[in-house]
């Protein structure tokens, strides 16, 4: 599922969930907002999961960290966990990405 740079704003619905066959969730770059769906750890087919350049909060659920860790399918996982500058704290806590961007758009994400 690809919906990057598309202006989309509102949360990401727990409806995620059911998207059972979903491998790919590429909505980077989009003003999505809330925490992210624990419901997506329920998608055991996920390869690809990048999400940075929105404004979530909070962390990865550790359902989906779980995700990377239990199945053999690799997940890639990138996220806004990287500090904007040395006086704000990163938009969301991630214990499992494999990338880290800054939560700017146009900053910096190594991607």
């Amino acid at each position: 599922f690809q919906a990057n740079h598309n202006n989309f704003n509102g949360t990401l619905s727990t409806n995620v969930g059911q998207m059972v066959d979903l491998q790919d969730l590429f909505i980077e770059s989009n003003y999505l907002t809330g925490t992210i769906p624990t419901e997506l750890g329920q998608l055991t087919k996920l390869r690809d999961v990048r999400i940075y350049r929105n404004d979530f909060s909070g962390e990865v659920p550790q359902e989906i960290c779980d995700l990377k860790y239990d199945q053999l399918n690799f997940l890639y996982i990138v996220a806004d966990c990287l500090e904007p500058n040395v006086n704000l704290p990163p938009k969301i806590d991630c214990q499992c990405c494999d990338g880290c961007c800054d939560g700017v758009h146009g900053g910096f994400c190594p991607v």
